[in-house]
């Protein structure tokens, strides 16, 4: 009943239905005509900014020239194309239909392409300076009516635009400026949800391909492959699509390093992902949902950043700078803008095992305006960067309303002393051998352009040269021009291949591998050279590519690969490595499950550090988890092949949780066997223990309960067993659990043990617990209170032993409130307000007054010290926020956040559910016993999902067990968190917060 209310209540939701009106309304209700004041001309803009010793800033394309310019690209004759983003945040004419709380959007149909499709204000426009200073001075447009295009890259004899859910191309094959047709639809999926995270940033890469990213809150579906956030590719000749890598955040910025290596720019407490060809990367899991393989088992973060990343969380458009326009140091720095700080920071790169870390380099523009908003940069002819300034007051979209001034827009370049001038030229009218000879340009604009030019023509003629070429340079970075000139020309064959994997550049080995993965090309020499390159070569990118290529590779010559490169322990500690060799492994387990476990079974690969500390327990939990007869027995061939205890121990923790959340209907007696000669021992291990728990073994049983009432148990132990204790809530299980609640003892394991409680239904639980209330340590009761919160049964007589004194109302925090009012039982509330006072509700009258209180507190004393508010941010905060590197990662990082804004800080802390971070939003669960859980999402399986509340309490729960799942209106952080603390205290925590980290030596002793 209670799980039918809250499924028609949350039908009739008024807070969907507000958003959706607040969207329609905002929209109907603002003119996108009327400039918003505010806001510096250009030329002012420009004096406000500061740059390094050397540097100034030219503008070099403005209003009315252009407005909104969201990306841009230049061609071979050095001109600027320029989509105006006119038409956002919403297509023309679609109507919404539902809005969620991550303002995603469904429409009432997907557009059809244009012309045939709603005509939108996007615009595609070309700038030329034709008088050769600098400056664009004539502008054109080449086609105009788009509907929310936010990608664009030029080549094939025409145009590439994304505009979401397509691909378009523009044929201009005549060079007119103007479309030749109607365009081609070249792909049809991408997400088109929200106008801020759909395809963008596309280029060309080394290898030919056309990269594109899309970022958060959208949902691609192109060609059977479905992804959020990630990086694509689409090849113009074999008209192929793949999701390259998938992750890394709100994706919004792509380049690619001298030697090849992508990197992703994207939202977050970071400023890049180093983007691998078969990688899982970070992604906002509660916002967007799990990785689309389950079987990932981890995933790559960010570029470790060395130091204190500087501005705020929001970094798009970055580029690796590879031209010679700037002073030495900024070769090969990632360089990337950023919105919140109204900053263009540069930063350094080095390489680390398989990756790259990052570290600040220093600040290349400091716009002194709120207004400056850097979305994309670019490299030119003249080697300097160019900024694109979306140019507005606003730079959160969480207030929905068309309110941006759409009458300016800026693109910028930063120039070094003088900068270079660049004569007109025309790369398209040069010969090929032309082209070949920019590959010793200082600029990669050039060579770049010139390979793009040399794929079109793939004149056979500039073959034997690059060949050449390639064989006497010993220089990395013009050999590996060399290649993909060559690959691009078609002269990358077998036998040529064949040579290369013996290069002494490991940089043409790597993009040798690469390019065979990507044509899928295998011989019986080519294996043995690789084989051989798995067995020896010294290189940690180059091992990173050949387990990355296994995936592309047939599962005959792949598993031998991999089964050399796990013998690598150097490999080990690599930030990458580890795991790319198994999502090679998991890529050949889909459709080879036989093969993989033939493979791992042998002495040889059985023994390797690699297999025990990473393939093992990863291979026992797929097997598990798909749990048919056949991969029932195949893991029970690998536990009989397992020799030593670390082996054995590594299977059964895979297969603990590669059941968890669910017990087969039937195991193979080969697995039985295997499992019940290791739990009948009286010794065996915890993980043993608690897996012939989740598959109903009697002895197993037994000997839990025996363990969690032995006091000369770890605690650990028991506490890992009374986890599974309550996730099966046995019977037999409930008495021992009780009692551990009323024991003397740890508290974790008491903690665990009323956490457990919630599993069962039985109804002398609650009793049992308020009994023993008021006997409990305050972190007891605080656990028992949020158990008994979680039925409403249970909240009933929580409430009559509030009402008989027995429960002072004043132990109920916040946070349990809200969990009540979860169930939206008028009975229950009415019952709770009048025992614990007025119930809590976003935006009310004392929360306004108590946010005034708050500012008129920080001025006053010595307006607080950074160093002692320290020591109450880790008190009070650390727990679940992190700020300067301290600090847990439950709740948002605080470090990236507006931190300078007092408005935003005052509401986030005084009204927390008043705005909600969408990917920190937590799930209300119901589940079919009848409990609501609230808490956020930290992992999803195919059986099951493990949520943590605002104790910090993980609860794991089958996916059959619920029976409705929905985003809470109330956020996990608790309300009253200032009131506690004294004024000064106050003071002391926002001086700290607002402020930068502090020097070990200036702490508080």
């Amino acid at each position: 009943m209670v799980i039918a209310t809250i499924r028609r209540r949350r039908l009739t939701s008024t807070t969907g239905t507000a958003i959706a009106l607040l969207w329609i309304l905002g929209i109907a209700g603002t003119s996108s005509d009327v400039r918003a004041e505010g806001g510096y001309s250009p030329s002012e803009a420009t004096r406000r900014m500061v740059v390094p010793e050397g540097f100034h800033v030219e503008v070099v394309a403005s209003e009315p020239m252009i407005r909104q310019p969201i990306t841009a690209s230049y061609d071979e004759r050095g001109r600027l194309w320029v989509i105006e983003y006119l038409q956002y945040p919403v297509p023309a004419g679609l109507k919404p239909v539902t809005v969620d709380q991550y303002l995603r959007t469904k429409y009432d149909r997907v557009p059809e392409p244009p012309p045939k499709g709603p005509r939108g204000a996007d615009r595609i426009k070309i700038l030329e300076d034709t008088d050769g200073d600098g400056k664009f001075d004539k502008a054109k447009v080449f086609v105009e009516g788009l509907n929310l295009a936010t990608g664009l890259t030029l080549g094939y004899g025409g145009v590439f635009v994304g505009q979401a859910p397509y691909l378009l191309f523009y044929p201009d094959r005549d060079q007119d400026d103007r479309p030749d047709s109607d365009p081609e639809v070249l792909l049809s999926g991408f997400g088109i949800e929200d106008a801020h995270a759909t395809v963008n940033s596309m280029q060309w890469g080394p290898d030919g391909w056309l990269y594109g990213a899309q970022g958060s809150t959208v949902t691609a579906r192109i060609r059977g492959t479905e992804f959020q956030q990630g990086v694509w590719r689409y090849h113009p000749r074999t008209k192929a699509f793949e999701l390259f890598a998938e992750g890394g955040g709100n994706t919004w910025g792509l380049d690619f390093d001298r030697g090849g290596n992508a990197f992703g720019s994207s939202n977050g407490h970071y400023i890049a992902f180093h983007m691998i060809q078969g990688a899982n990367y970070l992604k906002g899991f509660a916002k967007h949902g799990p990785l689309h393989n389950p079987n990932t088992f981890g995933y790559f973060e960010a570029l470790r950043y060395n130091g204190q990343k500087p501005g705020g969380h929001v970094t798009p458009g970055g580029i690796i700078y590879k031209a010679d326009a700037y002073p030495t140091e900024y070769q090969g720095a990632f360089i990337g803008g950023n919105l919140l700080s109204n900053t263009v920071y540069w930063h350094k790169l080095a390489q680390e095992g398989s990756t790259f870390s990052a570290a600040l380099g220093g600040t290349l523009l400091d716009a002194k305006d709120p207004w400056f908003r850097p979305i994309d940069l670019l490299v030119g002819p003249d080697g300097a960067v160019n900024v694109v300034d979306w140019y507005d007051k606003r730079a959160s979209h969480l207030d929905p309303r068309d309110t941006w001034d759409k009458t300016n827009g800026r693109i910028y370049k930063i120039v070094y002393g003088q900068g270079q001038k660049v004569a007109p030229f025309d790369l398209s009218k040069r010969s090929s051998e032309e082209l070949v000879a920019l590959r010793t340009s200082r600029n990669d604009w050039y060579t770049n352009e010139a390979r793009r030019i040399l794929a079109e023509r793939r004149d056979p003629n500039v073959i034997p040269g690059l060949k050449a070429f390639l064989n006497e340079d010993h220089d990395e970075t013009l050999a590996l021009r060399d290649l993909w000139a060559l690959h691009a020309s078609g002269g990358f064959v077998e036998s040529t291949a064949l040579g290369l994997l013996g290069h002494e550049l490991a940089g043409v080995r790597r993009w040798t591998v690469r390019l065979l993965g990507d044509d899928r090309v295998m011989s019986p020499s080519l294996h043995a050279s690789l084989m051989e390159m798995a067995r020896s070569d010294a290189d940690p990118l180059v091992r990173s590519q050949l387990a990355s290529s296994c995936q592309r590779w047939d599962a005959k010559d792949a598993l031998p690969i991999l089964g050399r490169l796990l013998k690598h322990d150097e490999d080990l500690t690599d930030t990458h490595i580890p795991l790319m060799i198994w999502w090679g492994i998991e890529h050949q387990l889909r459709e080879h499950r036989d093969e993989v476990v033939a493979l791992l079974s042998k002495d040889e690969a059985l023994n390797a550090r690699m297999t025990g500390n990473i393939l093992l327990e990863r291979v026992a939990r797929v097997l598990t988890s798909r749990g048919s007869t056949q991969d029932l027995d195949a893991a029970a061939k690998l536990l009989a092949s397992a020799t030593r205890p670390e082996q054995t121990k590594a299977l059964i923790d895979g297969f603990d949780k590669g059941f968890e959340g669910r017990k087969p209907k039937v195991i193979p007696a080969t697995l039985e066997t295997a499992l019940a000669n290791l739990w009948n021992r009286s010794d065996a291990n915890v993980p043993l223990v608690r897996l012939g728990l989740r598959l109903g073994s009697t002895s197993a049983l037994t000997n839990a309960i025996d363990r969690i009432s032995d006091s000369k148990v770890p605690e650990a132990d028991r506490v890992a067993l009374v986890e599974v204790l309550g996730q099966l809530a046995r019977p037999e299980s409930l008495p021992p659990l009780l009692a551990l609640v009323s024991q003397d003892g740890a508290t974790g394991l008491r903690l665990a043990a009323v956490n457990a409680l919630g599993g069962y239904r039985e109804p002398e639980i609650a009793s049992s617990l308020l009994k023993a209330y008021p006997s409990l340590p305050s972190p007891l009761k605080d656990r028992v209170l949020s158990t008994l919160a979680s039925r409403p049964a249970w909240v009933s007589l929580m409430l009559d032993a509030m009402s008989q004194g027995k429960v002072v109302s004043s132990d109920l925090r916040t946070a349990q409130v809200q969990q009540i009012l979860q169930f939206q039982d008028p009975g229950l509330s009415k019952r709770l307000e009048s025992l614990w006072g007025r119930l809590p509700r976003s935006g009310a009258p004392e929360k306004i007054r108590r946010i005034a209180e708050i500012r008129g507190i920080l001025p006053e004393g010595d307006k607080g010290l950074p160093a002692r508010g320290q020591a109450v941010f880790k008190e009070n905060c650390a727990v679940c926020h992190r700020l300067f590197e301290d600090g847990e990662r439950i709740g948002p990082d605080l470090t990236g956040v507006e931190r300078g804004n007092l408005d935003f800080l005052l509401t986030s802390i005084i009204d927390p559910s008043a705005e909600i971070r969408k990917e920190y939003q937590a799930q209300a669960i119901a589940l079919v016993d009848g409990r609501v859980i609230n808490g956020l999402v930290l992992e999803e399986t195919a059986n099951s999902l493990t949520i943590i509340d605002g104790n910090r309490q993980k609860t794991v729960i089958p996916r059959d067990q619920i029976e409705e799942q929905r985003a809470s209106e109330v956020s996990l952080m608790p309300e009253g968190q200032l009131d506690k603390l004294r004024d000064d205290q106050v003071r002391d925590l926002f001086r700290y917060i607002q402020g930068g980290p502090i020097a070990p030596a200036s702490a508080p002793k």
